[in-house]
């Protein structure tokens, strides 16, 4: 996350808590994958955002001294031309900055060996169970079509996307589109020569914010705002 923005809403201080919780979270997903044994694809191949153009360089040059400001500076490097294009052959790169806190993961294995880590631990996941309403207050319930669920401390609301179809989130949350493409695995002589074997999530400085991973197989994923916001954030199930 860009801490501009978040220096400019929040305040330095927020900005720099939530910029290490984001770190601190990345390296807790490899932790838990490794401790429950799930199949997650995770590689901490870090970030790299790359400059297409010299004009793009002196806006990596400011989020670079902004981390440094936040006393963030640790682990965030400024790349030369021939530096960057050493890491992934991208045609007409000038730099790039390279952030060690990150890791690219296979999302579906991930929540799928969570499931299986809950389950094993003696939780119970129940599912077809659609939630109708959230109730707060000292004593917190969900309530469904069949019955209510209530806490005794805290409910954890982590629909995402999905918040905007219970009443009580409907104006306060924007679901943030995103659109993916995958390719096919490439053959070995096409990444010899993109190079890429750090593994880095790539993104670039243009206005449409885009990102790509080398997955474990061999492919790359392409991802892209773009995608067009419904009315009263409804998300609509599109295959």
């Amino acid at each position: 996350m860009d801490p501009a923005p978040l220096i400019k809403t929040f305040g330095a201080e927020r900005a720099r808590r939530t910029i290490l919780a984001l770190q601190t979270s990345v390296e807790e997903i490899g932790a838990i994958t490794q401790r429950e044994g799930i199949d997650a694809h995770y590689v901490p191949g870090g970030l790299l955002s790359v400059a297409i153009g010299d004009h793009q360089l002196p806006g990596l040059a400011a989020t670079l001294a902004t981390y440094q400001r936040l006393g963030l500076g640790e682990g965030n490097r400024l790349l030369n031309a021939a530096e960057a294009r050493a890491r992934v052959n991208v045609e007409g790169i000038a730099g790039a900055l390279r952030t060690e806190a990150g890791a690219s993961i296979h999302p579906g294995n991930l929540v799928r060996g969570l499931a299986r880590a809950v389950e094993r631990l003696g939780g119970t996941i129940y599912e077809q169970t659609a939630v109708e309403g959230v109730e707060p207050g000292t004593s917190p319930r969900l309530v469904t079509a069949t019955g209510s669920v209530r806490a005794r401390k805290a409910l954890i609301v982590a629909a995402e996307a999905y918040l905007p179809g219970l009443p009580r989130f409907r104006r306060h949350v924007l679901p943030m589109s995103s659109m993916i493409v995958l390719t096919n695995p490439l053959p070995a002589e096409v990444w010899d020569e993109i190079g890429w074997e750090g593994h880095e999530s790539l993104s670039s400085q243009s206005h449409l914010k885009n990102y790509l991973t080398r997955t474990a197989d061999g492919r790359i994923l392409y991802g892209s705002r773009g995608a067009p916001y419904t009315y009263g954030s409804t998300t609509p199930d599109v295959t």
